[in-house]
């Protein structure tokens, strides 16, 4: 059953396209002219839809939703309205499609359109809807003429290296200058992903932390976001034009450049792969010491005690992934076993000059990301090509993984000897420092040290002590005298020399 048409009844639309304070203040003027209008027209108001924050222009092709007015097609299709009550017509519609939903709701249920700022369209008549269209298209040319002059300008402004920021970007103020506390969160997530962190525990590490909130409308960090960020070419004082950089920009850049395109690199795939993002120091990287004796490498998960202790708790354990009943080992003795050898391995290299203050990874990670470049290029060549070009793209690559590898373990050398070096201010420091300084990284950190400098971690089950194996088969592991023992029994090493204040050990047999 059909709903009468009130003649005086009406409803009211309000749009505004921008509204970064979201007060609101635009779509309020909006309504109270409307209201004002319909007052001296003797119509009733019986319903106002708003449409706040929200553009009617297609962006790059698509319409944007608009809900209000798709509530306002929808109540004037029960035909119980006979007036539409707008500022402009430019605020129903600036779109062909959203012109023509229009143009046949309100003739179809014999709506007319009354605007505070324009005179009355019935679409009744054929004069009628040729005013409304004439109306849209004029609309549609001042937007597509605006839209024109702001390419333009953006492009002048891109060549000229000048920021052009809508909205602040994280790390800076709108004139170019640097948020400075965002800045350094931001520093420091390229330093972790250069570290062998991925973007998972970049995000993880920032919503701990709560330092720095996404732009996205969100309060959580999701690796998507983290990545969109670190490889924005804006930090690193690059300007970037739809998506293509065009030049240097004119404001000063929170990271180098160098470490900009090494960042990429790994967040691209091409670096030194990493490990799944893990929660504990050892899961995805210690194996299972049954399935190694069977010939099978397994790794590690983290499970909780079935029965809780005395006091009602239940401890976490380190269990096999691929049989749980192979091993089931309390984890916080065996992490910190695990980081005293590691920091042990480190002072030993130092103090034995086989770690010498090393060259930035940056530089190396650049380098292996243009070798991996180049055999991506190697093997597209080669598709469709004839035999010949083939062998010869398999004979590049081959050689490109040969240097390849030697870069990573390059990459590993270098990586041990910053974690020995580069935060001690260049001086050897002792076991309680580095220990202060490892202690402070995210785990994505302390999981790239312990991978650096140990080739293996083997978790057996029952007693049976811990095996490490130090990546330098020669390597002396420092360790204090009265961590010795405790050092020694989850290393499977025996002491061989002790000279002062630390003693010295090498992996040996228990």
């Amino acid at each position: 059953m059909s709903v009468p048409i009130e003649p005086t009844a009406a409803v009211i639309y309000a749009r505004a396209s921008l509204d970064r304070t979201n007060e609101r203040a635009s779509v309020e003027r909006q309504l109270e002219a409307a209201r004002q209008l319909a007052t001296g027209r003797g119509l009733t108001v019986v319903g106002e839809f708003v449409d706040n924050d929200v553009s009617a222009t297609a962006h790059r092709g698509r319409v944007r939703q608009r809900p209000g007015f798709d509530a306002l097609m929808a109540e004037v299709a029960t035909g119980s309205v006979g007036w539409i009550v707008a500022t402009e017509f430019t605020r129903l519609s600036r779109n062909r499609r959203d012109e023509l939903a229009l143009i046949e709701a309100c003739t179809s249920a014999g709506v007319s359109v009354a605007l505070t700022r324009g005179q009355d369209l019935a679409f009744g008549s054929a004069m009628g809807r040729m005013v409304a269209e004439l109306m849209a298209s004029i609309a549609r040319l001042e937007v597509e003429t605006m839209a024109e002059r702001q390419t333009a300008a953006h492009a002048q402004r891109a060549a000229k290296g000048k920021p052009h920021w809508t909205r602040r970007p994280l790390g800076f103020e709108r004139d170019g200058q640097h948020r400075d506390a965002e800045a350094e969160v931001i520093r420091e997530g390229y330093t972790a992903v250069i570290g062998g962190a991925t973007a998972s525990q970049v995000a993880r590490e920032w919503n701990t932390s709560g330092a720095i909130s996404p732009t996205n409308g969100g309060t959580t960090w999701r690796s998507g976001d983290v990545l969109r960020l670190l490889r924005n070419p804006r930090n690193a004082g690059i300007r970037a034009h739809k998506g293509v950089e065009v030049g240097e920009g004119t404001w000063e850049p929170i990271v180098d450049v160098e470490t900009f395109r090494a960042a990429v690199t790994l967040m691209s795939g091409r670096g030194t792969p990493g490990p799944r993002a893990q929660v504990f120091l050892l899961t995805g990287l210690a194996l299972c010491g049954v399935c190694l004796a069977e010939g099978r490498e397994v790794t590690v998960h983290v499970g909780t005690q079935s029965k809780p202790h005395t006091d009602g708790t239940r401890r976490r354990t380190y269990r096999c992934s691929a049989r749980p009943g192979h091993l089931s080992r309390s984890l916080a003795p065996i992490d910190e076993r695990v980081r005293m050898v590691t920091l042990g391995v480190m002072l030993g290299a130092a103090a034995s000059g086989s770690a010498e203050p090393s060259p930035t990874v940056v530089p190396l990670i650049a380098q292996l990301g243009q070798l991996q470049a180049e055999a991506e290029e190697w093997g597209r060549s080669a598709v469709g090509a004839g035999a010949a070009v083939r062998s010869a793209a398999l004979a590049a690559i081959a050689e490109l993984e040969t240097r390849s590898e030697a870069l990573e373990a390059q990459i590993a050398d270098v990586r041990r000897s910053e974690l020995t070096w580069a935060w001690a201010g260049g001086k050897l420091p002792n076991f309680d420092e580095l220990g202060e300084i490892f202690d402070s990284w995210p785990l994505a950190r302390r999981q790239a040290a312990v991978r650096d400098v140990l080739a293996r971690v083997v978790i057996h089950g029952g007693w049976k002590p811990v095996e490490m194996v130090p990546r330098d088969p020669d390597a002396a592991v420092m360790v204090p005298a009265h961590l010795q023992p405790r050092a020694q029994r989850g290393a499977r090493a025996k002491v061989v020399a002790a000279e002062g204040p630390v003693t010295v050990v090498r992996e040996g047999q228990k």
